[in-house]
């Protein structure tokens, strides 16, 4: 090689010969290295490839001056000697592998070559080009597909040691080989992701530890890992000139190969466990989730391992200590079965009664078992008590958990029954929290939730079965360190209100820092939304619908005068307006979910996750339970054609629970239940069910009563005010018109027309809760009075949801996505891309209002890409075209939506936020340095005068020369700054502006002495007294 380059191209020609004969030494090495004859390990070859490849790197240079076919010829031998030496160091990597294992299995039945190569049916391989052939030349063999190669590996694997690779060069061993191809049918699906990716995870997955099935499964998973991870392009084996190839799973054909991997190892993987059974259907879930992570190998699953005392176990205990419970339960369950009222059986003096006798009884038997060790070794297995020694001794703490009448398909009773955190693994405390959890069993929220989902509790056996499980939480006091800050979140592997039986999945998950009620307790925690689905443009992809909302505060472990207690702790500045969740957890936890449900019966599963570090906890897991949908909705179409509006009066509310997403016809205002919240709702919802559940404060997605109602069917609405002026109107010729989907109740005068003759069934709007954050750093205020969306924009978005062909809606599609209204966006952005290029100085605000409108195009681009692939595409679903319409329509008009979600912005913000970023880019030019009030400009718009605005920047022009030349110290610069934004915090600033403002800015002072003054309207000595003020009011709120 060092000769080669030497030489000149005329020189180089004449050595063509030499390197020919090389070509054929090199094949006749590997050949006996891959036989097991040679004693030249790998590290030759590695350090012979690099002079080849200079080799052929002059060959290639020289030609193109002389282009011989000799030299050509040999350029070639020389490039596929290369690979061949590559190839052979992968596939002698694999051939020592296979020598070790058959060591450690000592004589062990080795898999056959048929076993081995039966993971190559799987759907993922099977879109590579279908070559059967490897070809073998005169002086060197190549394998020419990276299928062939792969297969090759596998062979190796399955072969005996001594013929090794090197048989390939026999008939016999290549026709062997073109059978077990053809084996494998042809489909469209998927590409390999990388070369040797096949053969490395199946070498990593055939550990002799249990069933070829739970081996294929296994190798299926890690596959799937792999995709979810990468999604992106690879470059295949080295090859000469370099090539890249694209390469891709499609995950919706994944998923159906692990949904029939799963079918096949269900049984290797979930052993019948009948003393975990017995201690309830949570603590058995859990149960068969660590045997699930266990048998699978999967790496960064960890599922706390619970330990539980039985049911029978609690039950022989209180009838030793406080048999009279039972006599109590008995009397309770008599009173119910002849109760005939209408009001909540267990509001009665006489139920009440009964049940606070038996709250007692528990109370004072566990309290002997936490004083009294022979009383808690009898109600404590002896496993469960080594146990606690293991936790103490790692001062850790219990999450004691409710096992009882709970996580079925009946009903999930959630919320019903109490768990206790933070229990320290002592007698007196484990025993405590036990009692608090079986009390709650007889408890009324628990009684009341079986109560509204038609099951008697009374005449049910009783389950009294408790778990506890490690707790995954952070130190106590809060820490300030983000990696000892847990993450919680609830994951719904598909929301089956949200495709109602349709063949795609919607995967939900809610999200936030700290201990899992600020998830699922209305504790007032911002907590991020997130949508998962398969991209329908890109399958290989997810598509992620991510609302990140505020997250000032967390639930943190407390230690108070009452023990340790979840208090609210505020989030490092980093985590507050920060996503909780990156794609590369997004990513595990979908594939967490699919393989969860797949092992669940293929039955969505609400699932409770803890994230600590990079590793998840699955901590509960449950079936969704969800009635089926029966959609209506008010036609407006049809009432359009009417000569006279039969609405008379519209309200419009948010829906909380879409019930069955059908009309609801109220004849009699008592059909709708009033509350503040839902948790209210829920406690008073009696013996005969209302229509309707209406509440004046919003409620998180995944709340206990959220999940209980949905499980009811009963839908839910937000409405603050204004619906009892509306009830005051319902008479023998008005009703009240609730339709559900839509999330609005309409006065209906019946004398006009019927209103059964204008409910048409199907869907009219998709009923998921769609909100969409843009990745941005930053954020900008935009003004409130908006742009109006034009009348044919909301004309075409109603004709595509109501379109009655795939082609039409399609078409309809392309229009609005082709419509000046959005052809104007594009032309904003740029306009300021254009201003941004030719200005010297570059405010801030300016390149946020860029990013903005950047990532508002790609995403609104995104979403029409998605769109155009459904409706492209031959299925009777609707529910499928109407969510990604429901996408388009929230990046277009930016429906409201409860909570702060950050980085929500629409196409009908642009011109607003422009119309601003064009005053601050002529701001910014008409000064000769970078504008100190840039980020005060805006600000003028909220004051109620309209000439308060022009005053304003006025005033802030005239400063900039002082702050310039030092007459206004940066120092005063930042008080002033911090004047305002406490008082935008506080709301103030408009009042600021109508009082305070003009009488100064109209003033005959000259600007320094107007900045004094303005710096004086709220004194430094005053903002300690207002910032306690401000904490005050977040406490209330």
């Amino acid at each position: 090689a060092t000769t080669s380059q030497q030489l000149t191209e005329i020189q180089l020609f004449y050595w063509l010969p030499v390197f020919t004969e090389d070509c054929k030494k090199i094949h006749t090495l590997c050949q006996t290295i891959l036989s097991g004859n040679g004693s030249l390990d790998t590290n030759f070859l590695a350090k012979m490839a690099a002079p080849l490849s200079q080799i052929a790197t002059r060959l290639e240079h020289s030609l193109k001056f002389n282009p011989a076919k000799a030299t050509e010829e040999v350029l070639n031998r020389l490039c596929s000697g290369i690979n061949e030496i590559q190839t052979t160091i992968q596939l002698k990597s694999y051939l020592d592998l296979r020598q070790q294992l058959e060591t450690e299995m000592q004589h062990k039945k080795m898999p056959s070559i048929e076993e081995i190569m039966q993971p190559l049916s799987g759907w993922h391989f099977q879109q590579l080009n279908f070559e059967t052939s490897v070809e073998i030349a005169p002086s060197h063999w190549q394998l020419n597909n990276l299928k062939n190669l792969t297969m090759a590996a596998l062979y190796c694997l399955g072969s005996p040691l001594q013929n090794g690779l090197a048989a390939l060069n026999s008939e016999h061993q290549v026709d062997a080989l073109k059978k077990g191809l053809h084996k494998i049918e042809p489909v469209n699906s998927a590409r390999l992701t990388e070369p040797m990716a096949k053969a490395d995870v199946v070498v990593h997955t055939r550990e002799p530890l249990g069933s070829v099935q739970i081996k294929e499964l296994r190798q299926e998973i890690a596959l799937a890992a792999q995709a979810l991870s990468s999604t992106s392009s690879f470059s295949a084996l080295p090859e000469w000139p370099h090539q890249v190839v694209a390469q891709s799973y499609e995950i919706a054909g994944l998923e159906q190969s692990i949904a029939r991997l799963m079918h096949e190892a269900r049984q290797f993987l979930s052993l019948e466990d009948q003393d975990a059974a017995k201690c309830g259907t949570k603590h058995l879930n859990l149960i068969k989730q660590a045997q699930l992570v266990e048998g699978l190998k999967l790496s960064g699953i960890v599922v706390p391992v619970p330990h539980g005392v039985q049911s029978d176990r609690v039950e022989q205990f209180l009838k030793k200590l406080v048999p009279e419970l039972f006599e109590e339960w008995t009397n309770l369950g008599n009173l119910y079965a002849n109760y005939k009222g209408t009001t909540p059986f267990l509001e009665e003096p006489a139920a009440k009664q009964h049940l606070q006798a038996i709250d007692q009884m528990i109370e004072k038997a566990f309290k002997a078992a936490g004083e009294n060790e022979a009383l808690f070794q009898e109600l404590i297995p002896a496993d469960f008590r080594e146990w606690l020694e293991t936790i103490k001794n790692n001062n850790n703490y219990l999450m004691v958990r409710s096992t009882g009448s709970e996580d079925s398909r009946e009903t999930a009773n959630a919320g019903g029954n109490v768990s206790r955190n933070y229990v320290s693994p002592t007698m007196l405390a484990l025993s405590k929290a036990m009692g608090d959890v079986v009390r709650s069993y007889f408890g009324y929220s628990s009684l009341q939730n079986r109560i509204n989902a038609k099951l008697n509790p009374f005449t049910s056996r009783l389950k009294m079965a408790v778990t506890a499980q490690e707790l995954i939480g952070e130190p106590i006091g809060g820490s300030s360190v983000p990696g000892e800050i847990p993450i919680s979140l609830v994951l719904f592997s598909s929301e089956p209100l949200y495709v109602a039986g349709e063949k795609f999945r919607v995967m939900r998950i809610s999200a936030t820092y700290g201990h899992g009620e600020g998830v699922v307790g209305n504790q007032g925690i911002g907590t991020d939304m997130v949508l998962l689905l398969i991209s329908e443009a890109h399958p290989d992809k997810l598509y992620i619908l991510y609302d990140n909302k505020d997250k000032p505060e967390r639930l943190a472990p407390v230690l108070t005068s009452d023990g340790i207690q979840l208090k609210k702790v505020p989030n490092l500045p980093s985590m507050q307006n920060s996503p909780v969740l990156d794609e590369t957890l997004l990513h595990r936890l979908y594939l967490w979910g699919v393989i969860g449900e797949k092992f669940f019966d293929n039955h969505p599963t609400d699932m409770e996750i803890v994230i600590k570090g990079k590793t998840i906890f699955p901590v509960q897991a449950r079936p969704v339970n969800r009635p089926d949908l029966l959609p209506t909705y008010v036609d407006l179409k049809k009432i359009a054609a009417l000569s006279e509006n039969s609405i008379t009066q519209k309200i419009q509310g948010e829906v909380i629970v879409p019930g069955k997403g059908s009309v609801v016809a109220i004849e009699n205002p008592e059909e709708i239940l009033f509350a503040p919240t839902l948790k209210d709702a829920e406690d008073a919802f009696p013996k005969k069910a209302y229509k309707v559940v209406v509440v004046s404060q919003p409620e998180p997605d995944n709340s206990h009563p959220v999940v209980n109602f949905s499980g009811l069917g009963i839908p839910c609405l937000v409405i603050p005010q204004g619906i009892q002026e509306l009830l005051n109107k319902v008479d023998n010729n008005h009703l009240i018109a609730v339709d559900v989907q839509r999330g609005t109740l309409n006065l209906w005068d019946r004398r006009l027309s019927s209103l059964d003759d204008y409910i048409s069934k199907g869907f009219a709007v998709h009923p998921a809760k769609i909100a969409i954050s843009l990745p941005l750093a930053a954020t900008l205020p935009i003004r409130q009075e908006g742009q109006d969306v034009p009348q044919e924009i909301k004309d075409l978005i109603l004709e595509i949801k109501s379109a009655a062909t795939q082609e039409v809606a399609a078409a309809k599609l392309r229009e609005l996505r082709q419509s000046g209204w959005l052809q104007n966006v594009k032309e904003r952005e740029l306009e300021l891309n254009a201003h941004l290029q030719e200005m010297q100085f570059v405010p801030l605000q300016l390149w946020q209002g860029a990013a903005i409108t950047t990532q508002l195009i790609k995403k609104i681009e995104g979403a029409f890409d998605e769109a155009e692939a459904v409706f492209a595409t031959n299925f009777q679903d609707r529910l499928r075209p109407l969510f990604h319409v429901k996408v388009i329509e929230n990046l277009l008009f930016n429906i409201p939506q409860a909570g702060k979600s950050l980085g929500r912005y629409s196409a009908v913000d642009i011109v607003p936020l422009h119309k601003d970023l064009k005053i601050l880019i002529d701001y910014q030019k008409a000064l000769t340095h970078p504008a100190h009030f840039a980020d005060l400009l805006m600000l003028g718009h909220q004051g109620v005068i309209s000439a308060t605005e022009t005053d304003w920047r006025a005033l802030l022009k005239d400063l900039e020369p002082l702050v310039q030349s030092g007459k206004i110290t940066q120092a005063q610069v930042r008080q002033f700054k911090q004047v305002i934004a406490k008082l935008e915090t506080t709301k103030m600033l408009p009042t600021w502006f109508t009082l305070f403002f003009p009488k100064i800015s109209g003033s005959n002072l000259n600007p320094q002495a107007k900045f004094d003054l303005l710096l004086e309207t709220l004194p430094a000595k005053e903002v300690p007294f207002l910032n306690y003020f401000l904490d005050l009011h977040q406490t209330l709120k």
